[in-house]
């Protein structure tokens, strides 16, 4: 059956009178006109009571009761959007679970109520033995598009500390919910068809199984208003090959439908028209189906990208393009990764591939465009990232959240904000500071990183919901993706266990990889791209076998 998480019964479980601030807002027109959003919505209970060791939450909830004391009795009921529809649809059918996002006007933006119902609904099905797989959907055009920060920065602009304790209040709910499905031991599926952006991401992708359709579009915009891509994202980008999750995070890059699967923001592709009957067959599944199996039923539905599908462009960042990226955005400081774009649009370097420099232009006009102190903090955050756990990661999250929600410290995410958001102005923003050069990387580890923030930053505890899987380095159910470079890369060179001391042709490596992974779709292309620009195939007289190159 299908549940309206909106009854009154769950309106008393979650809120009170509560204050509903809810804007669509869009992103410049350099994006595409995509909707970057993060809607506030104060709780009066957190999905702090869901967890088994709670954390000291008084000071919230004094807020809390001053929120509800303020705001009118006209407010909207918890649970119902504007049009008085259910935000949430909880559909129960024996042992299969889904939660679809039924916000479409506002591209499934994530309010705080909605990831108070998502929170209730996903912890109780987990910690069930009868919920056995979980679907995750959005009506309409979107899967998510994000949250509207438009709410969050009035907030933290103020002069009142309650008010910027909420602020960050919303990041500590959305990063308490977005480590909790990335620890579920319940297999999790999420229908990525249509726009997923910021928040939308952090729902999706660190859950084992991602699927990715011809309308999907995915991106992490939030360099454009003084933000540092958040919601797991200091995990999740810089374990993308080679340096694609620095330039993705930096440049805020849009992928479509193909692109998103072959870079590893899903984990499957299928046609939009096909997932209906996917979801029949996964509901189907045995109670005992293991990951493999939904693995195996997902892969029934897969199909290869259509030739020439407007609406699905092929993937662009191969070849001498993703050489580019590695060699630029591989760099130490965001200054050194400017000056290397720079080299390229002279012909300085790669000049055998004038193309490239039409990019390397607009890649160096987009950054520069962008907020210096988001950009440096940005870059220091994905690097710190690759060495931490994603549980390290959520909570250095919450602290460079925290910061930037202190006007204080940081004004870029106010001034980012309502020049692109409120004001909607397509100039550069006037940041403070103007230009690279004036950010100091000292002050900012100070600021940002170090044990201890500054007075008027409030950093709120983000306690974990205890799940049965342990925090990780490394995805778990990464082996259900496409074979990443550095797995190409052991079976090349003999590291992989059982592959012997014998080299291997390029067909025949191609063979080898397309049996362990079942014939999926996509990986035969994603092979043989590793290849043409990693290794390189010996002579006849070597038996053309291969050789990594670097």
């Amino acid at each position: 059956m299908t549940s309206l998480i909106s009854t009154s019964a769950s309106i008393q479980r979650f809120h009170s009178k509560g204050i509903l601030i809810s804007k669509q807002i869009c992103l410049h027109s350099s994006l595409r006109n995509s909707v970057f959003q993060r809607s506030f919505h104060h709780p009066t209970k957190s999905i702090l009571p869901l967890m088994n060791k709670q954390s000291n939450y008084s000071s919230l909830s004094r807020i809390s009761m001053i929120e509800r004391h303020i705001s009118h009795s006209g407010s909207k009921s918890a649970g119902m959007s504007l049009s008085n529809q259910p935000l949430v649809l909880a559909k129960t059918d024996a042992n299969f679970r889904s939660l679809t996002l039924n916000r479409p006007k506002a591209l499934n933006a994530l309010n705080h109520e909605m990831i108070d119902l998502i929170s209730n609904e996903i912890v109780k099905w987990e910690r069930s033995d009868e919920a056995k797989i979980v679907i995750l959907k959005g009506i309409g055009r979107a899967f998510c598009a994000g949250g509207d920060v438009v709410s969050v920065v009035s907030l933290a602009e103020s002069n009142v500390q309650e008010k910027q304790k909420l602020a960050a209040s919303f990041f500590q709910s959305e990063y308490q919910l977005d480590s909790f499905i990335a620890k579920m031991s319940t297999p999790v599926v999420c229908f990525l068809d249509g726009i997923t952006m910021g928040g939308g991401l952090g729902l999706s992708i660190h859950t084992p199984f991602r699927i990715a359709t011809e309308n999907t579009r995915v991106a992490m915009p939030e360099t454009t208003i003084g933000l540092f891509p958040d919601v797991g994202a200091t995990f999740f980008l810089p374990r993308l090959d080679g340096e694609l999750g620095t330039y993705l995070g930096l440049t805020s890059t849009n992928l479509y439908g193909w692109a998103a699967y072959q870079a590893g923001f899903a984990s499957h592709y299928v046609p939009s028209a096909s997932l209906p009957a996917l979801e029949e067959r996964l509901s189907a599944l045995s109670p005992t189906a293991t990951h493999d199996r939904i693995n195996d039923a997902i892969n029934e539905f897969s199909a290869d990208v259509i030739d020439g599908n407007s609406s699905n462009p092929t993937y662009e960042l191969t070849g001498f393009h993703r050489q580019a990226i590695d060699h630029c955005f591989g760099r130490d400081t965001v200054e050194e990764i400017v000056g290397e774009l720079e080299a390229i649009e002279r012909g300085h370097l790669f000049f055998e591939h004038p193309s490239l420099r039409e990019w390397a232009q607009k890649t160096r006009e987009t950054i520069l465009n962008r907020s210096p102190t988001s950009c440096k903090l940005t870059l220091m955050a994905l690097r710190e990232g690759r060495k931490l756990s994603i549980d390290e990661c959520f909570l250095m999250e919450m602290r460079l959240a925290a910061t930037c929600c202190d006007f204080n410290v940081h004004q870029d995410f106010v001034i980012g904000t309502r020049h692109l958001l409120v004001e909607k102005k397509k100039t550069r923003a006037n940041w403070n500071p103007e230009s690279l050069e004036e950010v100091d990387p000292h002050i900012l580890q100070r600021l940002f990183f170090s044990s201890k923030p500054e007075p008027t930053t409030h950093v709120l505890p983000l306690k974990f919901i205890e799940t049965q899987v342990r925090s990780y380095k490394s995805y778990p159910h990464a082996n259900f993706s496409l074979p990443s470079e550095e797995i190409i890369k052991q079976h090349v060179i003999g590291s992989v266990k059982g592959s012997g001391d014998f080299a291997v042709t390029k067909r025949e490596l191609i063979d080898i990889i397309q049996r362990k992974y079942q014939d999926k779709v996509g990986v035969k292309e994603k092979v043989k791209e590793v290849l043409s620009r990693r290794a390189i195939e010996k002579g006849e007289k070597e038996g053309n076998v291969l050789k990594w190159r670097y």
